[in-house]
């Protein structure tokens, strides 16, 4: 009754607060149950797991209550071309497929398809490489066109941003080339739960959840919500948010729990996923679309009721995590591939008109998409 009546700023407001509120509750209701923070446990079904559950799923939708009123008029496809659309999609949805396939049929088997070394790593670094390059030259190329400015930086330098964490992330995967030559852990790195030359093995669940919520947000949740006349200060980060339509494509990186599943943030980004999912179907207008959306969702469900289920069969019981940073890796390659299309097309948009202005985003296409671990 409160929000119905309530202005749209003030609806906005009280969402979050309450997101915060209920976010808060789940987290102490976590504790109060004897679990440590961001500790991996078993699937918690006690009623106070339950309680937890519940109050992150209420949370999760403040969350995204507030968050559609500023995507809500957004186009939902934009700029992004059919055929990536569907590209990625079909990557996200076979790779959700093929683990719940495997964690029904060949638990013991899956381990040694993603451990350091193994085929899903060794394709996980190829990604990574792949997107640098389309980052690199994506950066090359914005040197030639004037766009909004964001706090002060020009687009190169915030693409060599984006690159440099994207290089990083990579190195940390790859041991800083470890695994690539195979030399003996140095001595400092004594303690590191793999017995690796890497950092975020030291701090393996922390890393995981900066980690996967980082790449949640930044694919899933920013595209959904970004609004399409943002604020001044903000306009320059428009060239570097996909439309709403990319969140679609990476559902899935809000997925692949077992042991992770207690954490609270975890459980309010799947839900919140769910949300976009029936959203963007509702908005969209091209039944390609709207099929994508849905049954994107439906995957989700079904494959985390798998995992849940038949989580305890893994062999390692890191398998899923291996899996969802190998999904990760398709996300950044999607994003480099969207963000280098974007600046080709203000590229040459600038040279045809010759214009000393800042180029604005490649306006929104006329139609839809869509047809055609434990301790390391």
């Amino acid at each position: 009754m409160v929000l119905s009546i309530a202005s749209g700023r003030t609806r906005q407001v009280l969402c979050l607060a309450g997101f915060a509120v209920l976010a808060l509750a789940a987290h102490l209701l976590t504790l109060h149950a004897g679990y440590r923070t961001l500790e991996k446990y078993e699937p918690d079904w006690t009623t106070i797991g339950l309680v937890r559950l519940t109050v992150s799923a209420v949370a999760a939708l403040l969350l995204m209550a507030a968050l559609r009123q500023f995507g809500g008029q957004q186009p939902v496809q934009g700029d992004l071309p059919g055929w990536l659309f569907v590209a990625m999609w079909t990557a996200s949805f076979l790779l959700l497929y093929a683990a719940a396939l495997a964690v029904i049929y060949w638990p013991h088997q899956l381990e040694h398809h993603v451990r350091e070394g193994d085929f899903l790593s060794i394709m996980t670094e190829v990604l990574f490489v792949a997107a640098l390059v389309f980052l690199v030259i994506a950066a090359r190329r914005a040197r030639h066109v004037r766009t909004e400015r964001l706090f002060g930086l020009g687009a190169p330098v915030i693409i060599m941003a984006i690159a440099a964490v994207a290089f990083i992330v990579l190195m940390e995967e790859a041991s800083w080339g470890q695994h690539w030559i195979g030399w003996a852990t140095p001595g400092i790195f004594e303690g590191n739960l793999q017995n690796e030359t890497n950092l975020h093995n030291f701090y393996t669940y922390r890393f995981e959840m900066a980690y996967y919520s980082a790449a949640i947000i930044a694919f899933v949740l920013l595209p959904y919500a970004w609004p399409v006349e943002p604020p001044h200060a903000l306009r320059g980060a428009s060239l570097f948010v996909p439309p709403p339509l990319f969140a679609v494509a990476f559902l899935p990186l809000s997925g692949f729990m077992y042991f992770n599943w207690n954490w609270v943030f975890f459980g309010i980004w799947f839900v919140a996923s769910l949300f976009i999912a029936v959203d963007i179907a509702r908005r969209a207008t091209g039944p390609g679309t709207v099929s994508g959306s849905l049954v994107m969702g439906a995957m989700l469900v079904v494959s985390q009721l798998i995992f849940l289920m038949r989580g305890e069969t893994l062999a390692w019981g890191h398998e899923l995590t291996e899996v969802r940073e190998f999904a990760i890796a398709i996300g950044v390659l999607g994003y480099s591939a969207t963000l280098w299309r974007r600046v080709v097309a203000l590229s040459v948009r600038s040279s045809e008109s010759g214009a000393d202005r800042p180029a604005p985003v490649p306006a929104p296409a006329p139609r839809e998409a869509g047809h055609g671990k434990l301790p390391r």
